[in-house]
């Protein structure tokens, strides 16, 4: 029996509400608009549109991670962050939206060197480098991270957002002082741990 588009939100809506998922509509549209592959307004106009059954399978798969609390971020596997989209998962946190503040502190700050030398410390994703290389064309930026994990990560996205030529990543223990004297001298520093 076939199951339509509205249907299927709905039955997913219904089971995130059951278990106290917080926003429930939001987590079921961006999970099913995710897998259908579809921007919010297609969802709109596709309600009446059969779902085939191995998308249902993955839609109510990834329901049931919700229900289990993982977060929508990792399941919908990106995030928005400054204007430039991110690829996330496990080996990284999810960057947090007041992590943006920071970074239009960082450009204001640049504006007083010609080519500032930026240092991120503790990358992770790479979305405050990735932010910074994107809105300051002149900018030398390191990012460092402990996680050998995290690195590859941000290099991923580095590449997604067409910046890997202008970031340079170092696995390191920025708590090791030996970290920055093998770093060298910047103009602006900006972590957010």
């Amino acid at each position: 029996m076939a199951i339509f588009v509205g249907e299927l939100l709905g039955s997913c809506i219904e089971r995130l509400r059951r278990c106290g998922i917080p926003d429930p509509e939001i987590s079921a549209r961006l999970i099913i608009q995710k897998h259908l592959k579809k921007t919010p307004v297609q969802m709109q106009l596709a309600y009446n549109e059969s779902v085939a059954p191995e998308l249902v399978i993955r839609v109510e798969s990834d329901i049931t991670r919700r229900i289990e609390r993982y977060p929508l971020q990792y399941i919908l596997g990106e995030v928005d962050f400054f204007n430039i989209k991110l690829k996330v998962d496990e080996r990284a946190l999810i960057p947090r939206p007041e992590t943006e503040i920071l970074v239009g502190e960082a450009i204001k700050a640049s504006e007083k060197f010609p080519s500032p030398k930026i240092l991120d410390i503790g990358t992770g994703s790479g979305n405050i480098a990735i932010a910074l290389a994107a809105n300051i064309q002149k900018a030398l930026i390191r990012a460092v991270d402990i996680s050998a994990k995290a690195i590859e990560l941000a290099r991923e996205n580095a590449i997604l957002n067409g910046v890997s030529d202008r970031i340079e990543f170092n696995e390191s223990d920025c708590l090791d002082s030996a970290c920055y004297q093998k770093l060298g001298i910047f103009d602006i520093v900006v972590s957010n741990p």
